[in-house]
């Protein structure tokens, strides 16, 4: 299976000459993205290190790889970061001191890996506010800040979307290719999930994880293109037969998996006696047949994916993260950005049936030593008077600890609370373990020998021993606007 996303890039220059504290003149450059780029963009390597002026003149070309005339170089500093979708930008500048090149003109700019002048991955000239040529005379009087501003939109494609934030190991950062653009720590392999969740969110979240592994990652420069492959085996990924999304961590996931149609699945052999047999889960308009004969009469009850881990409110789909990002999680947990404090009441709401029967979980995914974060759970027959039915303590190593319990009370009120962050994360999730799947009932029971089968289709990748699964997400890069 193969997963396409793209990436723009973009690059544009503001030019200031400051002369005694006042702004004299002004420039602008939009610029052309050099082939070079790509070598540094594919293998996610440093790509603005410095900005490179000169005093040349020509027709911009893809393949340079310096200025047209090269002056000089400075290194530069972050002005602004701005990170978002679907597009972020990062702004730096360097500033020419009155000492700096005097009596030089400048023509051109661009942005460069480093100081040396073959560094150059985009090149631009100086214009005006009109768009016509401009040239920028530098006297002993005057200071010229040179910014740089780099756009990155990051595209959704067919099924695939571009994530703001993902959690890794339990710590939530931004997308890994934001960081890359926009200056930040970012990680260069990222892993392949298998998950169980269809979710359309702007969040990867690890509470619907089935497995990942880590994939081989090619630099395709004349492409431009980065690839990410692997391969799950007969014996990887099968603990709930199901696969309904493909993450990139850190990236990208890709929801719905195409649908998958079952023709004539054997799924029991009658003996004579027995009437109820096992049916695929989540099967659409099922045929039966016993043998090679239409069977309308069977009846599916306990159609309930027991396998799939439920999120009892659509809000704890989101994870609870530390104070850092509180300004991006989405409501209930950020409005106003607030800070959580001891025994917070993180939400409180009324299911509309007995939870009895199922079994209910609180998840913690924690990455440092010594995570303080005291997570409960709490019920109520009334709303007005909780009792505690699930916690879960600190732990002083990192790792994934999860508590459990058969629901056994009628209670239809819940709530979670926290008395302390940790940098950890938290997670309800509920599962049904009474009923292993769903049973088709027949009216008789077929006969001894009598193979029973099921067609129809389910909108998952049935991932199980009779399958392998390849699968390849790839990054093509591009010139933004």
């Amino acid at each position: 299976m193969q997963i396409k996303s793209k990436v723009k890039f973009h690059n544009r220059f503001d030019i200031e000459v400051i002369r005694e504290g006042v702004v004299i003149q002004k420039g602008f450059a939009e610029n052309i993205v050099l082939d070079q780029a790509y070598t540094r963009l594919c293998a996610l390597s440093s790509f603005f290190v410095n900005i490179h002026y000169g005093t040349g003149n020509g027709t911009l070309e893809s393949t340079r790889t310096t200025l047209f005339t090269h002056l000089g170089t400075k290194t530069a500093e972050t002005t602004e970061t701005i990170r978002a979708l679907p597009t972020s930008k990062w702004t730096r500048k360097i500033t020419l001191n009155p000492s700096d090149n005097v009596g030089a003109t400048l023509t051109e700019v661009g942005v460069a890996f480093g100081s040396t002048n073959t560094n150059l991955i985009t090149h631009a000239m100086i214009k005006d506010a009109e768009g016509n040529p401009l040239t920028l005379t530098k006297t002993d009087l005057d200071v010229i800040v040179i910014y740089a501003t780099i756009f990155a939109t990051l595209n959704d494609n067919t099924n695939t979307r571009m994530c703001l934030s993902s959690i890794i190991s339990g710590t939530v950062n931004y997308n890994e290719l934001i960081m890359y653009f926009t200056g930040g720590s970012y990680n260069t392999t990222s892993a392949i999930e298998l998950d169980l969740n269809e979710r359309d969110t702007n969040a990867l979240s690890t509470i619907h994880f089935i497995t990942s592994k880590s994939p081989t990652v090619v630099a395709e420069t004349v492409n431009r293109k980065r690839r990410y492959s692997t391969r799950f085996e007969i014996t990887e990924g099968n603990t709930y037969n199901q696969v309904k999304t493909l993450s990139l961590n850190g990236i990208c996931r890709y929801t719905p998996v195409p649908s998958v149609d079952f023709v004539n699945k054997i799924i029991g052999v009658g003996d004579g006696l027995i009437t109820q047999f096992p049916v695929i889960p989540e099967i659409m308009n099922p045929i039966f047949k016993r043998n090679s004969t239409i069977d309308g009469n069977a009846i599916i009850s306990g159609t309930e994916n027991p396998t799939k881990r439920l999120s009892i409110l659509s809000f704890m789909d989101y994870p609870v993260v530390g104070k850092t990002f509180l300004s991006w999680v989405a409501d209930p947990f950020a409005t106003g950005g607030q800070s959580w404090f001891s025994y917070t009441d993180m939400g409180t709401w009324k299911n509309t049936e007995s939870l009895q029967g199922k079994k209910i979980f609180l998840d913690a995914l924690g990455n440092s030593n010594n995570d303080t974060g005291y997570l409960y759970l709490d019920s109520s027959i009334d709303g007005e008077t909780w009792t505690t039915r699930l916690s879960r303590g600190s732990r002083a190593s990192s790792g994934r600890d999860v508590q459990s319990a058969i629901v056994t009370w009628d209670d239809l009120y819940y709530r979670v609370r926290m008395s302390s962050y940790g940098l950890g994360v938290r997670m309800v999730w509920i599962e049904d373990p009474l009923n292993s799947a769903p049973i088709a009932t027949f009216a008789t029971p077929p006969a001894l020998g009598e193979t029973v089968s099921v067609s129809g289709r389910v909108n998952y990748f049935p991932k199980s021993t009779d399958y392998v699964l390849d699968v390849s997400f790839e990054i093509q890069f591009g010139e933004g606007v």
